[in-house]
């Protein structure tokens, strides 16, 4: 209506407007992996993971457990830039035939943030 465009053309700096976003829907969810998986191959292991929302997503760090011991081994893995999700895939060619291996994943947000999924055993 013309009426309240040109009302809010009178809104000043000190004035407080209120404004209905419920018409837009839900806002962007955090992204959630859904799968994850760690098998031996060749000279490796190989982690993959899926996800199910990459909105609000820097990337993935993969970290490998040994004991009481993490340690990141991917360094940063980009988002693929699709917003509904993704699949990835690391191989950890540092590990050797080391038993009791395990790995997270973590979702690094673009504040930096992290969430974190796993542990998944070596298969």
């Amino acid at each position: 209506d013309n009426d309240e465009l040109g009302q809010l053309s009178r809104v000043k700096g000190s004035d407080l407007e209120v404004v209905d976003t419920s018409s837009l829907g839900a806002g962007p969810t955090s992204a959630t992996v859904t799968s994850l998986s760690a098998r031996r191959a060749g000279d490796g292991i190989t982690i993959r993971w899926t996800s199910a929302d990459d909105l609000d997503v820097l990337g993935y760090d993969v970290y490998r457990l040994v004991g009481r011991r993490r340690r990141s081994v991917s360094g940063l893995v980009f988002r693929t830039g699709a917003s509904s999700g993704g699949a990835y895939r690391f191989v950890d060619r540092g590990v050797g035939a080391r038993p009791g291996v395990r790995y997270l994943v973590a979702l690094i947000h673009p504040g930096g943030r992290r969430e974190w999924f796993g542990p998944v055993a070596v298969s």
